[in-house]
């Protein structure tokens, strides 16, 4: 479980006190029904912000006319290909890790 994720404030001799998810649940101390998809949400969202940071780190053109692309306009006529060949490498660990991600997510409700 991630220990980032959720806290439960509790109040303790008039202080209020806070208590990770993961050490609640060591304890035992639920008393009432956890919403489970909250951490479904919370991928969704991390799915979205990392959507939004591949704009953002975008190195060059998606455009293969671009000028950086041909050595007659002072680009790199190889960076092309190479960029394709690291970006393709790239997509193919990208969807290997959705769907391992995936089957422990099937595995999460079979428990």
């Amino acid at each position: 479980m991630d220990e980032r994720i959720t806290f439960k404030i509790e109040k303790e001799w008039g202080e209020f006190k806070m208590i990770k998810l993961k050490e609640i649940l060591k304890e035992g101390q639920i008393n009432e029904a956890i919403d489970l998809s909250t951490p479904i949400k919370l991928v969704r969202k991390q799915l979205d912000n990392f959507s939004k940071e591949l704009d953002k780190r975008r190195g060059g053109s998606f455009d293969g006319d671009s000028g950086e692309y041909h050595d007659f306009e002072g680009g790199d006529n190889k960076l092309y290909d190479k960029r394709y060949r690291q970006l393709s490498n790239w997509e193919t660990k990208v969807n290997a890790t959705l769907i391992r991600l995936l089957k422990d997510y099937e595995k999460a409700w079979k428990k």
